[in-house]
């Protein structure tokens, strides 16, 4: 069931002191993004969602797009790559009270381009463009940005052009992962194109790409003067990322964090939230820590939520060591 949006709030908080979460497919569901608000987080994206499959009441879409009054400010991104399906999904999300929106045009994976989705939309930018104006149009002014990569191969600089029009489309921002469509996730981000976009863009730059830790980020906005960062993979490993980055210490331990996590998910997603994905949720917070081939062969361990309860209680009791045998 989808939770109706609620309240007024006509513009996204933006700048230094505001960092943004990534939309993160398979990931950033509403238990992971309230998680990373209470650590810090001002603005969230919805995992990238199909339009078509919103247009068809898709279950595994509604599931993407269900939401909360703790869940705000939201941005629901879109993929797809037919401007009139796009907009009528816009319009049923309109209908469902959503406020902001995304248009996925950096996603690089197989299954999403031969779609002419995602990145794909790189190579035509005037049907890049339409569908932008579409959805700003449902949207309205100001309420509709896009999440890009620089071009399709390394050498373009499509995210130049998109940059320049942004203002006259009625985008309200622009996120640059400053990666080629080709490159994938290989190589380093090369913050210097965020640098030029910020230089030609009269709408907020918000920078993404390679933001491991907070120092990242920090170093990323001196150097290209975007309007904001935004948290992809650096908050998948550590939620903390946001209270460091805002605060310059963490104030919780790796267990009140798996803690919290679970506890929301209990209070937003519901006990049928399946435990082999939370194996793999709270493995990922164990790397770097002390022990940790011991204690992700606990977690692989666990096939129930009273196994769940019972792993965290020892845990938070023994975080620094393994259990005694």
């Amino acid at each position: 069931m989808i939770v109706k949006m609620c309240g007024n709030l006509d513009k996204l908080p933006i700048g230094e002191n505001y960092p943004w979460l990534a939309p993160l497919s398979g990931y950033s569901d509403l238990a992971f993004r309230i998680l990373c608000r209470r650590l810090g987080c001002s603005v969230a994206y919805t995992e990238m969602v199909s339009a078509k499959g919103l247009i068809y009441r898709s279950l595994g879409c509604q599931k993407i797009i269900k939401t909360c009054d703790e869940d705000r400010p939201l941005i629901v991104q879109i993929f797809g790559s037919e401007p009139d399906v796009i907009e009528e999904a816009l319009r049923l999300l309109k209908d469902q009270g959503f406020l902001f929106f995304d248009l996925n045009a950096g996603c690089p994976v197989k299954k999403v381009i031969k779609t002419g989705s995602g990145a794909a939309l790189l190579k035509d930018t005037n049907k890049l463009f339409s569908i932008l104006e579409r959805m700003v149009k449902i949207g309205g002014e100001g309420k509709v940005g896009v999440k890009m990569r620089s071009g399709w191969f390394e050498r373009e600089k499509v995210f130049l052009e998109v940059g320049t029009n942004a203002k006259d489309l009625g985008l309200g921002w622009v996120v640059l992962h400053p990666r080629a469509a080709v490159q994938k996730f290989s190589g380093k981000a090369n913050w210097e194109l965020l640098k030029e976009l910020k230089e030609i863009c009269s709408v907020p730059v918000i920078a993404s790409g390679d933001l491991f830790t907070a120092e990242d980020a920090k170093r990323c906005l001196s150097m290209t003067k975007a309007d904001g960062i935004m948290f992809a993979r650096g908050a998948l490993n550590d939620p903390l990322i946001f209270e460091e980055f805002l605060k310059g210490k963490k104030s919780k331990s790796v267990a009140e964090v798996i803690k919290m996590h679970v506890e929301i998910i209990k209070k937003y997603m519901g006990e049928e939230y399946h435990v082999p994905k939370l194996r793999g949720i709270i493995s990922r917070y164990l790397k770097n820590f002390p022990y940790a081939s011991f204690w992700r062969k606990k977690v692989m361990e666990l096939s129930s939520w009273s196994d769940v309860d019972r792993f965290l209680e020892e845990f938070s009791e023994k975080e620094v060591k393994p259990w005694s045998n």
